[in-house]
């Protein structure tokens, strides 16, 4: 974690050492902090899934620091989302890549999680200065662990998929400060994930046999935020 914050600095191109100077050249700057509730819209690629266990959304939490200048800034954030499932594996559904088959149904239960830090560079465009509103943008990089552990109780079967990688990220939203110094407001934001890089994730099965392959789509996540100004 701390080798991803230095790294997210320098690759905005705001080292620490420097920050005074960008102060003077480009106005003064105001530290945050805020906290985002959030809902991943994901789903697993069809011929990649869990059947029809698996769950299109999950519920999302996250927190973030920030540096903000009058136009654009810099945030580092941390994001954590789990979805836990349970059904029937119909013996016509594809289980990660592979068709069940047979002539019985069996019990699935399902954990699936994306979790990791990241860094945006954000643009603030004003809308109303009377109502303190401001139209916002990024685009960013997040270091996201996916990981699903599924589980066969009737087959004594476990199977663990988990990766960790680079995944692109951007958003668009509006913000509103809720008093006269602007030191409190609320956000709101849609943002995209690229997870569909998390492609043919291959598991640390217990059999050791079956081929089995999952992989995600692309996630959209509405969210609704806070955030304090210092």
């Amino acid at each position: 974690m701390r080798r991803f914050l230095i790294g997210a600095l320098f690759l905005f191109g705001i080292p620490v050492s420097c920050l005074a100077n960008v102060q003077e050249n480009l106005g003064p700057f105001t530290t945050s902090v805020g906290a985002d509730l959030q809902t991943r819209q994901m789903t697993f690629k069809k011929d990649r899934s869990p059947g029809t266990v698996a769950k299109p959304r999950a519920m999302q939490g996250g927190g973030y620091f920030a540096f903000t200048f009058p136009w654009f800034g810099l945030e580092l954030g941390y994001e954590r989302s789990q979805q836990d499932a349970a059904g029937l594996l119909l013996p016509t559904d594809t289980y990660f890549s592979d068709l069940l088959g047979g002539g019985s149904s069996l019990g699935l239960c399902t954990k699936t999680s994306i979790r990791g830090p990241y860094a945006n560079l954000a643009v603030f465009l004003p809308i109303s200065d009377e109502y303190r509103l401001k139209l916002l943008g990024f685009v960013g990089m997040g270091r996201l662990h996916a990981e699903v552990i599924s589980t066969l109780p009737q087959a004594g079967l476990i199977h663990v998929f988990s990766e960790r990688k680079w995944i692109p990220r951007a958003g668009i939203g509006v913000q509103h400060t809720l008093n006269k110094d602007d030191s409190f407001g609320i956000r709101a934001m849609m943002i995209w994930e690229k997870t569909s890089k998390f492609e043919d994730m291959r598991p640390r099965y217990r059999d050791g046999v079956t081929p089995l392959l999952a992989s995600f789509k692309n996630s959209i996540i509405p969210t609704l935020g806070v955030f304090y100004n210092f």
